[in-house]
């Protein structure tokens, strides 16, 4: 058995989901499991933890470094996973230059493609310094190899809130929401690159009245630059969310829509939480053409794909949806399904660990 040594920035949301089912599996098999993360989660007798906290501060990000080699040292991995890798172009020059200072296998997590020279820069460095670099689209793979990335791993990554599924009827009867009509649902607190500004202006382009009910679920209050738009849109037909986001109630948003928006920008490149969550419920989903989205969606029988960044094809999209009335078969959902399982998530990441144990 390996001794493993997780490293995160965060334990809150997705990354506390993500960690969360990794972690369960490798326990199970005996590893041996260390975690630098900013606080100790209840009921993880069995790991060793280490509380480690990166500054708010960009001037000060490279002490996050110098802390975690520490932990390096005290707890001796075989292997290291960076379950959010891309902090590594984040942080600066220093994680480029410095030896990790133990006989470990280095695997690092990647989520997006780093922005700008420098990022793109200090990643190719730092990457000739790690076994594995895991991605969660073949999209962000091969853009990675044509950067001369060539030790890289696609694991899909799966639907973290399987386990609180429901039916849509139920769902929509828990959260209070129109029994029968289309319900298109964007989900999220709306950070600059999710595009909820280019789906508020999609709306205003519309022909019509909007025919379906709009659902925007924020993690928390909505930013007042949207909230003017969001009034002027036929606002009968819009239902604002601003409640605290359990992993039940997320789950039960995405159950009780019929249709997923997600109007990133350019810059997003990586994969989608609420894309994957949809995708295992069987549901239609609208998304940009580009980066690994839209390479997803073009393979998955329920996507449309919009322009990127373009309110009006958005809108055009949204109109002709309504028509889109093909569901997946069964053997559809299935397969899709066992794609974005968490079991295929933990085997492949068990395997990897093997691998490099060997």
């Amino acid at each position: 058995m390996s001794r493993i040594l997780y490293v995160d920035i965060s334990n809150r949301g997705h990354h506390r989901l993500y960690f969360k089912c990794i972690v369960q599996d490798t326990l199970k098999r005996g590893h041996q499991i260390a975690v630098a993360m900013p606080f100790k989660e209840s009921n993880s007798d069995n790991i060793e933890w280490y509380p480690v906290k990166i500054p708010e501060r960009d001037i000060l990000k490279n002490k996050w470094y110098l802390d975690l080699l520490k932990v390096v040292d005290i707890f001796k991995p075989d292997i290291i996973h960076y379950l959010y890798g891309d902090i590594l172009y984040h942080v600066g020059l220093l994680a480029s230059i410095l030896p990790v200072k133990a006989p470990a296998e280095t695997i690092l997590s990647i989520h997006q493609l780093p922005l700008g020279k420098i990022k793109n820069s200090t990643f190719k460095t730092v990457s000739r310094r790690v076994s594995k670099i895991i991605v969660h689209s073949d999209w962000l793979r091969r853009k990675l190899h044509l950067n001369g990335i060539n030790q890289c791993e696609y694991f899909p990554c799966p639907a973290m809130l399987q386990e609180y599924s429901l039916p849509q009827n139920t769902a929509r009867r828990m959260l209070d929401l129109p029994k029968e009509d289309p319900i298109y649902l964007f989900i999220g607190y709306p950070r600059g690159d999710k595009g909820l500004d280019i789906l508020l202006k999609s709306l205003k382009i519309l022909r019509r009245e909007i025919p379906f009910w709009f659902v925007v679920a924020t993690g928390g209050n909505i930013p007042s630059k949207y909230m003017k738009s969001i009034n002027n849109i036929a606002s009968n037909k819009v239902i604002l969310r601003t409640e605290t986001l359990s992993d039940s109630r997320f789950s039960s948003y995405i159950d009780a829509c019929d249709t997923l928006i997600l109007p990133y920008r350019k810059e997003f490149s990586g994969i989608s939480g609420p894309m994957t969550e949809a995708i295992w419920r069987g549901k239609t989903i609208i998304g940009p053409s580009s980066s690994s989205i839209g390479e997803v969606l073009s393979n998955y029988p329920g996507g449309i794909t919009f322009s990127v960044e373009d309110p009006e094809d958005l809108a055009i999209i949204l109109e002709s949806s309504l028509y889109h009335k093909d569901s997946l078969t069964r053997d559809q959902l299935n397969y899709f399904r066992n794609l974005y399982s968490q079991e295929n998530f933990r085997k492949l990441h068990e395997n990897l660990y093997s691998q490099l144990k060997g």
